[in-house]
């Protein structure tokens, strides 16, 4: 069902709060919400092929999370799919995961796997946000430097295995602008062919992105068609 919360404030009107009691910061703030009005998870992006997909994912998130008779594979496609939304708590998914092992087939045991990586991604952000910095640099010479120190610590998780999750809300567009900005700066293709790779799966299915992807495709390609270093 549909719902549309006009935020008009109107006085005396009930639950005039609720855009940011369902944690909306601006316009317009798309959530999917189960029929007690909690929300569930909201779509990865604004397109319509996204709020579809999210709605096919809730539509069986909801229907398997009201099954009182669970095979072990559903119990693997909740968990992933509680993962997906962010419901769960690291230390609760493993812990079903670790019960869960031992009874699995192999599209099942595959299955878990990507939900794992899910969280590993998840938790990799968490240190994504830690490692930036909390204040603006004060001059060029100190914006510089932070690039440099980040750019290296982001390239070394990159190239250790480490991804953030394509979410264009996560912290993923920043460790991937920077991966560019860094390789730029050091005329590094690696960094920078990375780092364009990352933003191209985050945001090349939109539209308005297009224009900016392109040009900084561009841009990586000289850099590579230069001899940069750092492959």
């Amino acid at each position: 069902m549909l719902f549309c919360h006009i935020t008009t404030r109107i006085k005396g009107r009930k639950h005039d709060g609720l855009l940011t009691k369902k944690g909306g910061r601006g316009f317009p703030h798309l959530v999917f919400m189960d029929e007690q009005g909690e929300v569930i998870t909201k779509p990865a992006g604004r397109s319509v092929k996204a709020f579809e997909k999210g709605a096919q994912q809730v539509g069986s998130f909801m229907k398997l999370r009201n099954k009182a008779d669970k095979s072990d594979a559903e119990k693997v496609e909740l968990l992933t799919l509680e993962i997906g939304f962010g419901t769960v708590s690291a230390d609760e998914a493993r812990k079903r995961a670790k019960e869960l092992e031992g009874s699995l087939d192999d599209a099942a045991k595959a299955k878990l796997a990507e939900g794992m990586k899910v969280l590993e991604a998840r938790d990799f952000e968490k240190e994504i946000k830690a490692a930036l910095p909390k204040k603006r640099p004060a001059s060029q010479e100190e914006a510089k430097a932070v690039l440099t120190k980040l750019g290296e610590k982001f390239w070394a998780d990159y190239q250790a295995g480490k991804r953030p999750t394509n979410n264009p809300q996560g912290p993923g567009q920043t460790f991937y602008q920077v991966m560019v900005q860094y390789g730029m700066q050091t005329k590094q293709a690696g960094p920078a062919r990375a780092g364009y790779e990352g933003l191209e799966k985050i945001f090349g299915g939109f539209k308005q992105a297009r224009p900016q992807l392109d040009r900084l495709k561009k841009q990586v390609e000289e850099l590579e068609a230069g001899g940069g270093g750092g492959e």
